[in-house]
């Protein structure tokens, strides 16, 4: 196990250059979703906002660096709570997540949340919750 999160630490920080400016592929919540039930994957959603210092330093150096990771295994998207209010009102209202960031993965189906984590982390302990929590 070790030696795998070793490995996949390294392999992030060589790559950080050239997939820093990297973003999802996806222009809406709903589009993501569908792409994820098409392609029978998980969809990791980050929410975030660009007034929100630790999201934007979270997607600069945690989120956006391990995409190749995360995209190997879900469909990706960052959900900003300003230019999609109803999706993050709608989570707020079910008590998924009080603050941002936050960010989960949604199974297959769409519906059910597997994971979902709401604190800044750095990119060793984001791998470690991920790989921890997608065993479940």
């Amino acid at each position: 196990m070790k030696k795998a999160l070793f490995f996949l630490i390294l392999i992030c920080l060589v790559s950080q250059n050239s997939f820093a400016e990297e973003k999802p592929k996806y222009e809406n919540y709903q589009q993501a979703l569908q792409k994820a039930k098409e392609q029978k994957k998980t969809t990791f959603l980050y929410f975030t906002a660009k007034w929100c210092g630790p999201c934007q330093t979270m997607k600069k150096n945690v989120i956006e660096p391990l995409l190749p990771f995360l995209e190997e295994r879900h469909i990706c998207y960052f959900l900003d709570v300003d230019k999609e209010p109803e999706v993050s009102q709608a989570y707020l209202k079910a008590k998924i997540f009080k603050n941002i960031p936050f960010y989960c993965v949604i199974g297959k189906d769409g519906k059910k949340i597997l994971i979902k984590k709401e604190e800044t982390l750095d990119r060793e302990k984001f791998i470690e919750w991920h790989n921890q929590n997608s065993k479940k």
